[in-house]
Protein backbone atom coordinates (compact mmCIF):
# COMPACT_ATOMS: atom_id res chain seq x y z
CA UNK A 1 0.00 0.00 0.00
CA UNK A 2 0.77 3.05 -0.85
CA UNK A 3 2.39 5.69 1.96
CA UNK A 4 -0.32 8.49 2.78
CA UNK A 5 0.93 11.35 1.74
CA UNK A 6 -1.98 14.18 3.13
CA UNK A 7 -4.35 13.60 5.47
CA UNK A 8 -7.38 15.57 6.79
CA UNK A 9 -9.24 15.03 10.28
CA UNK A 10 -12.26 16.00 11.17
CA UNK A 11 -11.78 19.75 9.22
CA UNK A 12 -14.56 21.78 9.16
CA UNK A 13 -14.78 25.83 7.89
CA UNK A 14 -16.67 28.24 8.68
CA UNK A 15 -16.55 32.25 7.28
CA UNK A 16 -17.60 34.96 8.78
CA UNK A 17 -21.25 36.76 8.31
CA UNK A 18 -21.57 39.24 5.33
CA UNK A 19 -23.98 41.24 7.42
CA UNK A 20 -25.12 42.03 10.64
CA UNK A 21 -27.98 39.20 11.80
CA UNK A 22 -26.84 36.65 9.39
CA UNK A 23 -25.32 33.94 10.84
CA UNK A 24 -21.83 32.24 9.83
CA UNK A 25 -21.56 29.68 7.02
CA UNK A 26 -20.44 26.47 7.61
CA UNK A 27 -19.07 25.05 4.72
CA UNK A 28 -17.05 21.94 5.36
CA UNK A 29 -18.59 19.92 8.35
CA UNK A 30 -16.20 17.20 10.25
CA UNK A 31 -14.39 16.12 6.56
CA UNK A 32 -11.95 12.93 7.23
CA UNK A 33 -9.72 12.59 3.59
CA UNK A 34 -6.91 10.89 3.02
CA UNK A 35 -4.70 10.41 -0.46
CA UNK A 36 -1.78 8.24 -0.64
CA UNK A 37 1.46 9.00 -2.74
CA UNK A 38 1.21 8.16 -5.93
CA UNK A 39 -2.22 8.03 -6.49
CA UNK A 40 -4.98 10.28 -7.99
CA UNK A 41 -8.78 11.55 -6.19
CA UNK A 42 -11.25 13.24 -7.56
CA UNK A 43 -13.50 15.12 -6.01
CA UNK A 44 -17.56 15.61 -7.36
CA UNK A 45 -20.45 17.21 -5.72
CA UNK A 46 -22.94 19.93 -6.41
CA UNK A 47 -21.94 23.56 -7.10
CA UNK A 48 -21.35 25.38 -3.56
CA UNK A 49 -21.14 22.36 -1.84
CA UNK A 50 -17.33 22.91 -0.19
CA UNK A 51 -14.93 21.08 -3.08
CA UNK A 52 -12.90 24.15 -3.56
CA UNK A 53 -12.57 25.38 -0.06
CA UNK A 54 -11.32 21.52 0.50
CA UNK A 55 -8.83 21.50 -2.14
CA UNK A 56 -7.43 25.05 -0.61
CA UNK A 57 -7.00 23.96 2.64
CA UNK A 58 -5.41 20.70 1.75
CA UNK A 59 -2.98 23.01 -0.16
CA UNK A 60 -2.62 25.44 2.94
CA UNK A 61 -4.31 28.38 0.78
CA UNK A 62 -6.83 28.21 3.81
CA UNK A 63 -6.49 27.12 7.05
CA UNK A 64 -9.31 25.40 8.96
CA UNK A 65 -11.79 26.63 11.37
CA UNK A 66 -10.62 23.11 13.43
CA UNK A 67 -9.27 20.20 12.92
CA UNK A 68 -5.59 19.16 11.57
CA UNK A 69 -4.31 18.89 7.77
CA UNK A 70 -0.81 16.98 7.71
CA UNK A 71 0.47 17.07 4.38
CA UNK A 72 4.10 15.13 3.33
CA UNK A 73 4.57 15.33 7.19
CA UNK A 74 3.94 18.71 7.70
CA UNK A 75 1.41 20.29 9.94
CA UNK A 76 0.22 22.99 8.18
CA UNK A 77 -2.01 24.30 11.49
CA UNK A 78 1.99 24.51 13.17
CA UNK A 79 2.81 26.61 10.47
CA UNK A 80 3.78 30.36 10.12
CA UNK A 81 2.08 31.86 6.95
CA UNK A 82 5.38 32.15 5.18
CA UNK A 83 6.40 28.62 6.30
CA UNK A 84 3.34 27.55 4.84
CA UNK A 85 4.20 29.80 1.15
CA UNK A 86 7.58 28.24 1.46
CA UNK A 87 6.18 24.84 1.55
CA UNK A 88 3.33 25.26 -1.15
CA UNK A 89 5.86 26.71 -3.65
CA UNK A 90 8.21 23.30 -3.28
CA UNK A 91 5.93 20.65 -2.58
CA UNK A 92 2.40 21.51 -3.85
CA UNK A 93 1.65 22.46 -7.59
CA UNK A 94 -1.91 24.17 -8.56
CA UNK A 95 -3.74 23.83 -11.60
CA UNK A 96 -6.95 26.27 -11.62
CA UNK A 97 -9.98 26.85 -13.94
CA UNK A 98 -8.33 29.94 -15.59
CA UNK A 99 -4.44 29.33 -16.21
CA UNK A 100 -3.75 32.65 -14.10
CA UNK A 101 -0.37 33.56 -16.92
CA UNK A 102 1.33 36.06 -17.24
CA UNK A 103 0.42 38.32 -19.91
CA UNK A 104 3.28 39.86 -20.54
CA UNK A 105 5.32 36.83 -20.42
CA UNK A 106 6.09 34.50 -22.30
CA UNK A 107 4.88 30.21 -22.23
CA UNK A 108 8.58 29.49 -20.93
CA UNK A 109 9.15 32.40 -18.55
CA UNK A 110 5.46 31.43 -17.21
CA UNK A 111 6.49 28.13 -16.48
CA UNK A 112 9.61 29.29 -14.80
CA UNK A 113 7.77 31.45 -12.39
CA UNK A 114 7.82 29.29 -9.87
CA UNK A 115 11.24 28.64 -9.58
CA UNK A 116 11.88 32.78 -9.07
CA UNK A 117 12.04 32.30 -5.29
CA UNK A 118 15.28 29.80 -5.42
CA UNK A 119 18.32 32.39 -4.03
CA UNK A 120 20.82 30.27 -5.70
CA UNK A 121 21.11 31.40 -9.44
CA UNK A 122 22.71 27.75 -10.19
CA UNK A 123 19.34 26.56 -9.29
CA UNK A 124 17.17 29.07 -11.37
CA UNK A 125 19.26 28.01 -14.65
CA UNK A 126 18.67 24.17 -14.01
CA UNK A 127 14.76 25.00 -14.01
CA UNK A 128 15.33 26.13 -17.80
CA UNK A 129 16.34 23.06 -19.90
CA UNK A 130 13.45 21.23 -16.96
CA UNK A 131 10.89 23.81 -18.30
CA UNK A 132 11.89 23.50 -22.03
CA UNK A 133 11.67 19.68 -21.61
CA UNK A 134 8.41 19.52 -19.80
CA UNK A 135 6.91 21.95 -22.52
CA UNK A 136 8.26 19.90 -25.35
CA UNK A 137 6.88 16.64 -23.57
CA UNK A 138 3.18 18.55 -23.73
CA UNK A 139 3.43 19.67 -27.39
CA UNK A 140 4.60 23.07 -27.13
CA UNK A 141 8.28 23.58 -27.66
CA UNK A 142 7.76 25.25 -30.91
CA UNK A 143 5.15 27.60 -28.86
CA UNK A 144 7.68 28.32 -25.95
CA UNK A 145 8.11 31.81 -26.69
CA UNK A 146 4.77 33.24 -27.09
CA UNK A 147 2.23 35.18 -24.80
CA UNK A 148 -1.02 33.32 -23.76
CA UNK A 149 -2.83 35.69 -25.85
CA UNK A 150 -1.31 34.10 -28.63
CA UNK A 151 -2.25 30.53 -27.33
CA UNK A 152 -5.49 29.05 -27.61
CA UNK A 153 -7.54 28.04 -24.34
CA UNK A 154 -5.88 24.83 -24.63
CA UNK A 155 -2.61 25.40 -25.13
CA UNK A 156 -2.68 27.99 -22.09
CA UNK A 157 -4.13 24.99 -19.85
CA UNK A 158 -1.13 23.13 -20.76
CA UNK A 159 1.57 25.56 -19.89
CA UNK A 160 -0.40 26.25 -16.59
CA UNK A 161 0.19 22.01 -16.18
CA UNK A 162 3.67 22.19 -16.71
CA UNK A 163 4.08 25.12 -14.20
CA UNK A 164 2.66 23.10 -11.50
CA UNK A 165 4.96 20.31 -12.34
CA UNK A 166 8.04 22.64 -12.11
CA UNK A 167 9.04 21.78 -9.07
CA UNK A 168 8.82 18.52 -9.17
CA UNK A 169 5.73 18.76 -6.29
CA UNK A 170 4.27 15.68 -3.93
CA UNK A 171 0.90 17.21 -4.18
CA UNK A 172 -1.02 18.12 -7.36
CA UNK A 173 -3.96 19.76 -7.01
CA UNK A 174 -6.21 21.33 -9.65
CA UNK A 175 -9.72 23.11 -9.37
CA UNK A 176 -11.67 22.92 -12.42
CA UNK A 177 -8.88 22.50 -14.73
CA UNK A 178 -11.10 21.88 -17.81
CA UNK A 179 -13.64 23.50 -16.72
CA UNK A 180 -13.53 26.16 -19.15
CA UNK A 181 -12.25 24.38 -22.30
CA UNK A 182 -14.26 22.95 -25.19
CA UNK A 183 -14.76 19.64 -25.41
CA UNK A 184 -11.99 18.53 -27.38
CA UNK A 185 -9.20 20.26 -25.27
CA UNK A 186 -11.44 19.28 -22.05
CA UNK A 187 -10.37 16.16 -23.14
CA UNK A 188 -6.71 16.68 -23.87
CA UNK A 189 -5.86 18.66 -21.11
CA UNK A 190 -7.50 16.15 -18.78
CA UNK A 191 -5.63 13.23 -20.28
CA UNK A 192 -2.42 15.33 -19.72
CA UNK A 193 -2.69 15.95 -16.34
CA UNK A 194 -3.39 12.51 -15.11
CA UNK A 195 -0.56 11.25 -17.29
CA UNK A 196 1.78 13.68 -16.03
CA UNK A 197 1.20 13.47 -12.41
CA UNK A 198 1.50 9.52 -13.17
CA UNK A 199 4.59 10.19 -14.54
CA UNK A 200 6.38 12.36 -12.23
CA UNK A 201 5.59 10.64 -9.28
CA UNK A 202 2.41 13.42 -7.76
CA UNK A 203 -0.65 12.17 -5.92
CA UNK A 204 -3.41 14.11 -8.09
CA UNK A 205 -6.44 15.62 -6.57
CA UNK A 206 -8.98 17.53 -8.54
CA UNK A 207 -12.03 19.07 -8.05
CA UNK A 208 -14.33 18.50 -11.15
CA UNK A 209 -18.14 18.42 -12.76
CA UNK A 210 -16.75 16.15 -15.64
CA UNK A 211 -17.36 12.57 -14.88
CA UNK A 212 -15.43 12.13 -17.69
CA UNK A 213 -12.44 13.29 -15.91
CA UNK A 214 -13.43 12.12 -12.48
CA UNK A 215 -13.31 8.17 -14.58
CA UNK A 216 -9.69 8.55 -15.09
CA UNK A 217 -8.77 9.04 -11.15
CA UNK A 218 -8.05 5.71 -8.92
CA UNK A 219 -10.66 7.20 -6.65
CA UNK A 220 -13.42 9.62 -6.84
CA UNK A 221 -15.52 10.65 -3.50
CA UNK A 222 -18.01 12.89 -3.22
CA UNK A 223 -18.34 15.96 -1.10
CA UNK A 224 -22.34 17.78 -0.27
CA UNK A 225 -23.19 19.81 2.01
CA UNK A 226 -19.86 20.30 3.28
CA UNK A 227 -19.69 16.63 4.27
CA UNK A 228 -17.74 13.22 2.60
CA UNK A 229 -20.19 10.77 1.63
CA UNK A 230 -20.54 7.79 -0.53
CA UNK A 231 -20.61 8.57 -4.02
CA UNK A 232 -23.20 6.48 -6.06
CA UNK A 233 -21.34 7.48 -9.23
CA UNK A 234 -18.05 6.65 -8.15
CA UNK A 235 -19.66 2.91 -7.22
CA UNK A 236 -20.91 3.15 -10.50
CA UNK A 237 -17.89 4.00 -12.52
CA UNK A 238 -15.83 1.19 -10.50
CA UNK A 239 -18.42 -1.10 -11.94
CA UNK A 240 -17.97 0.07 -15.30
CA UNK A 241 -14.10 -0.20 -14.76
Amino acid sequence: MPDVLARLTGVTKRFGALAPGVDDTEVLRGVDLSVAAGTSTAIVGPSGSGKSTLLHILGGLLEPTSGSVVVDGIDLAQQSADERAAFRNRRVGFVFQSHHLLPQCSALENVLIPTLIDKSRAEREAAIPRAKSLLERVGLASRADHRPSELSGGECQRVAVVRALIREPALLLADEPTGSLDAEASKAVGELLVEMAKAHGACLVTVTHSMQLAKRMDRIVELNDGRLIPSESAARIDTDR
